[in-house]
């Protein structure tokens, strides 16, 4: 399946997909060519998951697992999620044409009234479980995205028991042939395969990724200056100042080192101080609008509040789930604050730090946040979001006064379940069809904090 890095216009970053100049992460690549190795040896199986936050380089590191895979003999598909119950689906991705049959029989009229029988090919009914069972080739298996097996509207309850079953089956070496599933997602995929209750599956077989170490950001910058932008001269300068600039973050890497390349190649390679001030320009400008959009399905008054508490931590510290939810409960009462810390965990605003608390996972951006929305710089949130969803009268929402029935029901004209940009309603961080356009959260009730936390999963992120 061939990706490509596309260039999105409203944020001046890339797009997600593999990088022609990969460094890094190889205990990560190292421990995946063990479990080839292994997997391969024993006719054994095995599911891995990649977390991390938007922008961290899940999906380029599924690329180089993809390739080692490759180079060890193994077939290798992305699959999406229906693909675990479709069985259809995953045979299509695999390129099988399937077994038919002739069981099924038809009539047709001719032109003078003649009945003619003849037999209709139907494509013999399997299951996802039979379809891998066919070959004894070692199969690697790539789903990203794969957070959304916690979405209701994705993985329903008739085919969550079949999901469980094959995954069930395919970490414990019982499909009858050498396979991996290898996943990847947000923080919030943990909880998601969690909740299939897959036997030995736990911490040993995840994977967090987030900022690259400062040596590898720098040779990932010097790749794209050198053999991409074809630079004159030394270039340890601008190497050194763009991985400063960048923050080490993958994304921001990526970007700033992308604009490089892109003005070395308009004059012929050579550098000059004007020329790097213009690139550590458009990659700032980039790097905002790229927080602007993780930020693009929250009200300013939300995100104020959690720069807010954000300012009793340095960048990169951890805090407490308890201690953020208290503050926000405050200001909006139990279930919305619950809801609004749900939210900023699927979209990647903020993250579980191993088994220590929680965090920002890009420490520009928890900088970035405290410094806009707690010193009265915010006015161009409303005016990106209002451009994003092109609806100007969208307007941040009023706090809700704690313990105000009032202001807590859950109302079809509520603002904040304005249409997204897939024609979805969008609450609580999640997207819900027309046939549910309120969009409830069952696991939300109007209970005290103490009792709302404990029977949420917000909180419950730890093995």
């Amino acid at each position: 399946m061939k990706q490509s890095v596309t260039c999105d216009p409203r944020t001046g970053s890339h797009d997600r997909g593999p990088t022609p100049y990969f460094h890094g992460r190889s205990d990560i690549l190292a421990g995946f060519a063990r479990t080839l190795s292994d997997v391969r040896a024993t006719g054994g199986g095995m599911v891995r998951l990649i977390y991390g936050a938007p922008g961290s380089g899940k999906t380029a590191l599924l690329h180089e697992c993809k390739n080692a895979a490759d180079s060890k003999g193994f077939d290798s598909f992305y699959i999406t999620v229906p693909s675990l119950w479709e069985a259809d689906n995953l045979r299509e991705i695999m390129g099988q044409d399937g077994e038919y049959s002739s069981s099924e029989s038809t009539h047709q009229v001719g032109l003078k009234g003649i009945y003619t029988w003849a037999r209709k090919r139907v494509r013999s009914k399997t299951s996802v479980k039979r379809l891998l069972r066919e070959s004894s080739k070692p199969l690697l298996l790539i789903l990203d995205e794969v957070q959304s097996i916690g979405n209701k509207d994705i993985l329903r309850p008739q085919h969550k028991a079949k999901v469980t079953e094959l995954l069930e089956l395919i970490h414990n070496g019982k499909i009858g042939r050498p396979i991996i599933l290898l996943t990847a997602g947000l923080g919030s995929a943990l909880t998601a395969l969690k909740t299939l209750d897959i036997s030995r599956f736990g911490e040993k077989n995840t994977s967090e990724i987030g900022s690259l170490s400062m040596e590898d950001a720098r040779a990932v910058i010097r790749d794209w200056l050198v053999r991409d932008g074809m630079a004159r001269g030394d270039t340890s300068e601008w190497v050194n100042i763009i991985a400063k600039e960048s923050g080490v973050w993958p994304r921001h890497v990526h970007s700033y080192s992308v604009h490089a390349s892109k003005h070395l190649k308009s004059r012929d390679g050579v550098m000059t101080a004007e020329g790097l001030q213009e690139i550590i320009a458009k990659g700032k400008e980039g790097r905002i609008g790229y927080y602007m959009e993780r930020l693009s399905d929250f009200y300013v008054d939300e995100i104020k509040h959690l720069a807010k508490y954000l300012r009793k931590t340095s960048a990169g510290g951890v805090f407490d789930c308890l201690d953020v939810l208290k503050s926000l409960t405050k200001i909006y009462g139990d279930k919305k604050a619950t809801d609004l810390f749900d939210r900023l965990l699927e979209e990647g605003v903020i993250a579980a730090k191993g088994g220590d608390g929680y965090h920002i996972p890009i420490d520009s951006m928890h900088t970035w946040l405290v410094d806009t929305y707690t010193k009265g710089k915010s006015k161009g949130h409303d005016a990106h979001r209002k451009a994003l969803y092109d609806d100007p009268t969208q307007k941040a929402l009023p706090p809700v006064k704690k313990d105000d029935p009032s202001q807590i029901k859950e109302k079809d004209s509520d603002p904040a379940r304005k249409r997204g940009r897939d024609g979805h309603y969008l609450h609580g961080g999640k997207h819900h069809s027309e046939a549910n356009p309120k969009g409830h959260n069952n696991h939300l009730s109007i209970q005290p904090l103490t009792q709302s936390v404990v029977n949420t999963p917000t909180c419950k992120l730890k093995w």
